[in-house]
């Protein structure tokens, strides 16, 4: 090697295990978190910014201020600091500014729980996991979750592995803020009860010698168990700091337990359900890869957990950030055995470009999934009815409107004064026998009886995706209908009133 390639790798190794290459790959995910936010609009942004609003003008609301078919549900919203804060950073820096608020907690959640001395070999499992996300990501309530179990995980880590006490202790106030910002605080419980009870069990002869016989590397026996069980005993009792005390347990049990999600709400989907994506492969296979290879040297509670959320990620592919975000570590350690046992001469014989290079392909990578995804003329709304709302806004209140799910959020941003249908809040509300998401996918899927619903709801006006637009997004599930819901309406009589590109808005005037 010459002297100027000795020179440059010399300044290249001192950069890389530098505080700065830490500010340069956080600066590149928080880009990366922008653009997606900054181009994308989450279908219930518009009721999070209007809950907000109204929080900050009105106080909490109890009951379901936004809809006519279910105005008296006692609505328990698990969110409403995500909403509030939402609302006053919109009002303070917009959409860009709002955007980027929650770019950067994302960026964070993602390097969090790699060592500054591991970010190197971290780089690309952080690339890997940052575009399987990217969907996830936006002005969401559920990117407070992806920081915290970051933050969560990074002070379970501290004490499980250098024994600090008081990053525990950190943990309670914590949870208690998380669980007024998102219902995902009860991962973060299951996963104490499970480090917990894994703890008690390594404490039992018979299990440290299963865990030996198959060279599996078991944590600190001395750890103090006593913090930890007082942790995870209060832990779960601080959520009832929040302005619906037990209502919010309650909502997450409505919403675990509904089974009809996994069919009807594409977060809930299988991870599988579509056929997936090349990097999915790619991923799960050079973890699990890495896990076989090293899982002598990788904390067997770790491998355990990786394999709990990656079924849970399989059955519910909301979970797929969190299992990332998780399995993140584990896979920058696996790399970094893996380089430990390469042979010196074996990795000093790569020319001093070699690294850099690398490097760079797995940021153009990066920048070629976000770019080819995500447009840069793509308008935040664009695939949200604007032009039909601001007819909507010329027609009666008093006239019941049935909505598309994907669009009641925007509605009730755009045309507060008129109640929707339905929204994204809605797919497990169920009170008093009526569940109105349940009548809006009879409706939509022209089920029998879906005209006797018409009749009960008093539906005047319906607002509708263009036919070809709705096949798209509703994939499989579009097989199964025979006939088009805007074309099945028109041939009963009902008139078309406005259609632009997108939307259509039909009339009934019997």
């Amino acid at each position: 090697m010459t002297k100027a390639g000795q020179k440059f790798s010399f300044v290249f190794q001192w950069f890389i295990d530098s505080p700065f290459f830490f500010g340069l790959i956080l600066v590149l995910l928080f880009l990366g978190a922008y653009w997606m936010g900054s181009h994308t609009l989450d279908p219930d942004f518009g009721w999070h910014l209007r809950t907000g609003q109204l929080i900050a003008q009105k106080g909490i609301p109890y009951q379901d201020p936004y809809t006519f078919t279910m105005p008296n549900y006692p609505w328990g919203n698990h969110e409403w600091l995500s909403d509030f804060i939402i609302f006053k950073l919109y009002s303070l820096v917009g959409y860009q500014g709002t955007a980027a608020f929650f770019a950067l907690l994302a960026a964070f959640a993602f390097l969090l729980l790699i060592p500054l001395k591991n970010l190197k070999y971290g780089l690309l499992p952080i690339i890997l996991t940052y575009s399987l996300v990217l969907p996830f990501l936006g002005i969401r309530p559920c990117v407070f979750t992806f920081f915290f179990f970051a933050l969560f995980l990074k002070l379970v880590s501290l004490f499980l592995e250098q024994g600090k006490t008081w990053s525990l202790w950190l943990i309670p106030p914590m949870i208690a803020l998380w669980a007024n910002l998102h219902g995902g605080f009860l991962l973060a419980l299951f996963y104490l009860l499970f480090i917990l009870i894994w703890h008690l069990l390594s404490r039992f002869s018979k299990v440290r010698n299963w865990f030996w016989k198959y060279h599996f590397q078991l944590e600190n026996q001395n750890l103090r168990l006593k913090p930890l069980v007082l942790v995870s005993i209060i832990s779960p009792v601080l959520p009832l700091l929040n302005p619906y005390y037990l209502q919010v347990y309650r909502e997450m049990w409505l919403t675990i337990s509904d089974q009809r999600l996994s069919r009807t709400i594409v977060e809930w989907w299988p991870l599988f359900y579509t056929s997936p994506r090349p990097i999915f492969l790619i991923y799960f296979g050079c973890l699990f890869g890495f896990i076989l290879a090293f899982f002598q040297k990788l904390p067997a509670y770790q491998i355990f957990f990786t394999l709990i959320l990656f079924l849970l990620t399989f059955l519910h592919q909301r979970f797929l950030p969190l299992f990332l975000i998780f399995s993140l570590p584990l896979f920058a350690q696996a790399i970094t055995n893996l380089v430990k046992k390469l042979p010196p001469s074996f990795v000093a014989s790569f020319p001093p470009f070699y690294w850099p290079g690398i490097s760079l392909a797995f940021v153009l990578i990066f920048l070629g999934f976000l770019f080819s995804h995500y447009p840069l003329s793509q308008d935040p709304e664009s695939s949200y009815p604007k032009k039909a709302v601001a007819f909507l806004k010329t027609l009666p209140l008093s006239e019941n409107l049935f909505n598309e799910y994907n669009w009641g959020g925007y509605l009730i941003w755009k045309v507060p004064e008129r109640k929707v249908f339905v929204d994204g809040r809605m797919p497990s509300w169920r009170y008093q026998g009526k569940d109105a998401f349940g009548d809006y996918l009879k409706i939509r899927d022209a089920q029998p009886g879906f005209e006797k619903l018409l009749d009960r709801y008093q539906i005047k006006l319906a607002l509708l995706a263009q036919p070809e637009e709705t096949k798209e997004k509703r994939g499989k599930n579009q097989k199964n209908r025979q006939k088009d819901l805007v074309q099945l309406l028109l041939e009963k009589g009902w008139q078309k009133i406005y259609e632009d590109e997108q939307a259509v808005v039909i009339r009934r005037n019997f």
